[in-house]
């Protein structure tokens, strides 16, 4: 990884969570204090939004594509667009409640995309898309739980 920046980082209660602009995902276990996983993409990465664990995680790439990446697996799921347009998102929230972990969304300026990670089917795994709701400009999700998304608005109207 030498040469490589390190673009965004993600701490759970487990792990450090980086991702660089080579491809890099690594996971480093804080209680260790080495590093637990370690996974090359084949680009360069802009984003990484993990659930409240690490378990799972979402990394946006350099070419504008989403994909779901699962450590315990070692693997990388794409995340199909709700339209026709590439990825220009806002963030990624996953659901924090125990019933509902393989659930998050995908939010824009005008709208929240909701998207099922199922990890084990007679397929393998895949990323499903839900919904799409519409959210006023000015909203901003900040937690997702059971389903339902709460989001920040100026003013506090």
């Amino acid at each position: 990884m030498q040469g490589a920046n390190i673009v965004d980082i993600h701490l759970t209660s487990d792990f450090f969570i980086f991702v660089t602009d080579q491809g890099h995902i690594e996971y480093f276990g804080v209680e260790e204090w080495r590093t637990s996983m370690r996974y090359k993409h084949s680009c360069g990465i802009r984003g990484v939004y993990c659930d409240i664990g690490g378990a799972r995680a979402c990394i946006s790439d350099e070419r504008r594509r989403l994909h779901v990446y699962c450590p315990a697996a070692d693997e990388l799921c794409p995340v199909p667009p709700a339209g026709d347009s590439p990825w220009d998102l806002r963030g990624v929230i996953w659901d924090i409640c125990l019933s509902d972990r393989n659930v998050f969304i995908v939010h824009r300026d005008e709208a929240i995309e909701t998207y099922y990670y199922a990890a084990n089917s007679i397929n393998g795994s895949h990323v499903d898309y839900v919904a799409t709701t519409v959210i006023l400009a000015d909203q901003i999700p900040l937690i997702l739980f059971s389903g339902d998304a709460f989001c920040y608005v100026a003013g506090g109207r």
